[in-house]
């Protein structure tokens, strides 16, 4: 019997530790603090805890709160989370809490609560947990309470952390923060490092992935031509074009890094000297925050290498002959209509090596056009143009 009463105390004891269940699955994380706000030097003016769903489905607060302990306390002070907020997926949700002074620039939370985690060299520890009232217990055993959600413990003085505290990094200029894609591996020393500057990420702040809407490779004349259009939201993205001889070592030959701004319009790159046979295309994307993907691959089949082209093939206005010459000397150059009609004729002074020809065609009625050139070293191949 007393046996029985002992197992009743101690469901009853977890039941009201627990609180009120959230209405959905609890996977949330903190994913960064700032314990030092408002101090001499202090990047931001408040303390901040920040929360992070890694889940594909929204999570509710209700019934939720974080909560402070001291390194060695026995008792932790909850705040309780608002009862009506939802974190989608994929969301941050940003609490502020209390403030060392007047030190510092404001940022814009989610929620103002009154916890004020230590910020000294000995630490402390955090709880996300599910229920409103206090931990209490052992200083040892708050931490694997069935109540704590997540915590992290820092400093040199917890009693206990999720495997093992974090040592050092945290200061009036810097956070804790999660490594990339939020891991989580239950070991705090790990599982977080240091941001200069802090970081507050609030429920507004959201990435969405790059989309690659299209990518395409065109084989005009001797060139290799290319084209991409990608939906990107990242504040910066790289984009490598690569070439491979075998479809499996691939090398960059055209590298551009774009802005958000700048990945609103179409981008485009014109390869002027191919691999003679099979050629392999692909697009590499690296974001903001180092995640690659890759577009399909292209196939190309060049019968030999050639050292003249447009650039670019398909314009409105003008055009570029691009011919390496190995002899100096004056060069004549035509364009004839898709009849054979010879509409346009002029001489160029070519140099030894790479020359740049302009070409005006603003001139001429939009349609399908053949370039060519006689230069000391002969004829040239007859290059298509598209007038826009």
């Amino acid at each position: 019997m007393k046996k029985i009463f002992t197992l009743f105390a101690l469901v009853a004891s977890l039941i009201a530790t627990a609180g009120n269940s959230p209405t959905v699955s609890t996977g949330l994380v903190i994913s960064q603090i700032y314990v030092n706000g408002g101090s001499t030097g202090a990047t931001y003016q408040y303390k901040f805890v920040e929360l992070y769903n890694p889940t594909s489905s929204p999570i509710s607060l209700n019934g939720l709160s974080i909560q402070y302990a001291s390194p060695t306390g026995t008792t932790a002070q909850p705040y309780a989370l608002s009862t009506t907020a939802t974190i989608p997926a994929g969301r941050y949700y940003l609490i502020q809490g209390a403030s060392n002074g007047a030190n510092g620039t404001t940022f814009t939370a989610d929620q103002t609560v009154g916890i004020n985690p230590g910020g000294s060299a000995t630490g402390g520890r955090i709880f996300l947990v599910n229920g409103t009232t206090g931990l209490s217990g052992t200083a040892a055993n708050l931490c694997s309470n069935p109540a704590v959600i997540d915590m992290i413990a820092y400093g040199s003085g917890p009693s206990c952390a999720e495997g093992t505290a974090v040592a050092s990094g945290w200061s009036v200029t810097t956070s804790l923060i999660r490594t990339a894609a939020n891991l989580d591996t239950d070991n705090n020393s790990t599982d977080f490092t240091t941001s200069n500057p802090p970081f507050p990420r609030n429920s507004s702040y959201f990435v969405t992935p790059i989309a690659l809407e299209n990518f395409s490779a065109l084989k005009m004349n001797s060139t290799a031509q290319f084209n991409w259009k990608v939906n990107c939201n990242s504040t910066s993205v790289k984009f490598d074009v690569q070439r491979s001889s075998n479809n499996s070592s691939f090398s960059n030959v055209y590298s551009e890094s774009a802005t958000q701004a700048r990945c609103q319009a179409p981008f485009n790159y014109t390869d002027a000297a191919p691999l003679a046979g099979v050629s392999y295309y692909r697009l590499k994307i690296t974001d903001v925050d180092g995640a690659v993907s890759y577009s399909n691959t292209a196939t190309l089949k060049f019968d030999n290498a050639s050292g003249i082209y447009l650039s670019p093939a398909v314009t409105v206005s003008e055009t570029q002959i691009a011919f390496s010459s190995k002899t100096a000397g004056l060069s004549t150059w035509m364009i004839h209509d898709i009849s054979g009609r010879l509409v346009k004729k002029f001489t160029y002074q070519m140099t030894v090596g790479e020359n740049r020809i302009p070409v005006n065609v603003s001139d001429l009625p939009k349609g399908q056009y053949q370039v060519s050139g006689a230069t000391v070293e002969g004829r040239t191949p007859v290059l298509r143009m598209i007038k826009q």
